[in-house]
């Protein structure tokens, strides 16, 4: 079990926002900010699996699926 919080979901929004934000300027070290500031929480399955996906796409720099992840997600 993981003794972490539910993610507030103004905090998820506002992650989102800044990352699509992040991924439209390529910015790479403010986009790993962001996804690491999320691990401090626990997250439903969904975004779990959106958030696994964007960072696997940030290891490649693969910026498209990045983008529409996060415009699905908003």
């Amino acid at each position: 079990k993981e003794d972490k919080p539910d993610v507030p979901a103004d905090v998820l929004a506002d992650a989102y926002a800044s990352m699509l934000e992040f991924a439209e300027q390529m910015d790479v070290d403010l986009m790993e900010m962001v996804l690491d500031s999320l691990d401090g929480y626990r997250l439903s399955k969904e975004d779990a699996g959106r958030i696994e996906e964007i960072r696997a796409c940030l290891m490649r720099l693969d910026w498209d699926p990045i983008t529409k992840q996060l415009k699905e997600a908003i």
